[in-house]
């Protein structure tokens, strides 16, 4: 979980950042860039849940 959790640091870190920034573009950038980091953190949540799953199964 903490590399999910680190995930959604990044994406807040982008937010912060494109909130500093005056051109448009790039702001929308970094924003783009902290949807992709949140993508990456539900995916490795997604992925430990069914990793927990899994090895409930096998016992």
């Amino acid at each position: 979980m903490r590399k999910g959790l680190a995930y959604l640091d990044l994406a807040d870190k982008c937010r912060k950042l494109a909130r500093q920034i005056k051109d448009r573009r790039q702001r929308k950038q970094l924003d783009d860039i902290a949807r992709a980091w949140e993508i990456v953190a539900s995916d490795r949540a997604k992925e430990l849940t069914k990793a927990g799953k899994t090895r409930r199964k096998a016992k």
